[in-house]
């Protein structure tokens, strides 16, 4: 699974972790759940660049979400950016493959002009 850098927004003190934080050789550091007691301990995590799992569901905020500097859309951007890349190279593969099989059906440049 992709790892991305943890941002302050994605962890809260006083409150348990969403995701497994690692430190850039990959090993954990702290697991889902633990609760981070000071700004220092949060401090040193940013300062530190840690890494979490990309979590590709969308988290949709509730209506008493009060989570500080919380945005979805951050989120939402990462999966844009990431399958929008998939779906174009899709697209190509799709056109590549019809224009491969048209090819194969053509013989002469008259067979175009006939082709239903």
């Amino acid at each position: 699974m992709s790892r991305v850098p943890v941002k302050p927004q994605d962890f809260e003190i006083g409150r348990p972790l969403r995701w497994d934080i690692y430190d850039l050789r990959g090993h954990l550091v702290l697991a889902k759940g633990a609760v981070l007691g000071s700004e220092e301990e949060k401090a040193a995590i940013l300062k530190q660049r840690r890494l979490r799992e990309l979590d590709l569901r969308l988290e949709v905020p509730s209506a008493d979400d009060d989570r500080e500097g919380f945005d979805s859309r951050r989120e939402v951007r990462i999966l844009l950016e990431r399958f929008g890349r998939v779906a174009t190279l899709a697209l190509v593969m799709t056109a590549l493959t019809g224009v491969l099989r048209a090819t194969e059906e053509l013989t002469t440049v008259a067979d175009l002009l006939t082709t239903p």
